[in-house]
């Protein structure tokens, strides 16, 4: 199967919200065997999201990454750190899970801002 980074990164974020529910064993092992695959590729992506992040980052007298006051890093050529996160976003990684079906969520009360990113990994 072929998932962006960008739908990796909302399926992961997903299934850390689910895994807080009340789960069948089955459907817990199931999503946490498919965090354990997708984890290799997130921390992959962060690493590359920090290097285009520093790439782009405005540096102070000392060579510092500045950071604002709401925590976020201050950025130079915002066009150039954009076009450089979508790109990084939208690149395509083979993926080797198996998918979930709407019987493994049986009973789970599932908000609409979890479960859409699931759709990617869930067969009917």
């Amino acid at each position: 199967m072929k998932l962006s980074n960008k739908e990796i990164d909302q399926i992961i974020h997903s299934i850390s919200s689910i895994k807080e529910k009340e789960l069948p064993i089955k459907t817990l092992f199931k999503i946490t065997c498919i965090a354990k695959k997708l984890e290799p590729l997130v921390q992959a992506f962060d690493e590359i999201r920090k290097q285009i992040t520093n790439k782009y980052a405005v540096l102070d007298a000392n060579g510092e990454v500045v950071v604002g006051e709401n925590q976020s890093v201050e950025i130079e050529n915002y066009k150039g750190f954009q076009n450089d996160i979508n790109e990084l976003l939208n690149i395509e990684c083979s993926v080797d899970i198996e998918k979930l079906s709407l019987s493994d969520f049986e009973n789970v009360q599932i908000s609409p801002e979890v479960a859409i990113p699931l759709s990617y990994i869930i067969q009917e």
